[in-house]
């Protein structure tokens, strides 16, 4: 089986992009095929359920 791998370099924090990428408001930034990201508690911790709709997730919760 073929694979492929992608390598992407962020040039900032990781807490900057954690921040980033953990924002239910950012999501449809990075992940074209959400459309709306919906969290129970923000910011996030053990427990925290995300709810996506549009794309192949559309309506699947996420719990961290």
């Amino acid at each position: 089986m073929k694979k492929n791998k992608i390598t992407i370099i962020i040039d900032k924090p990781i807490e900057e992009v954690f921040e980033f990428t953990t924002n239910p408001k950012n999501t449809h930034l990075w992940i074209s095929s959400i459309e709306e990201e919906i969290v129970d508690e923000y910011p996030p911790k053990i427990g925290t359920q995300y709810k996506n709709t549009g794309g192949v997730l559309n309506g699947i919760f996420i719990k961290l």
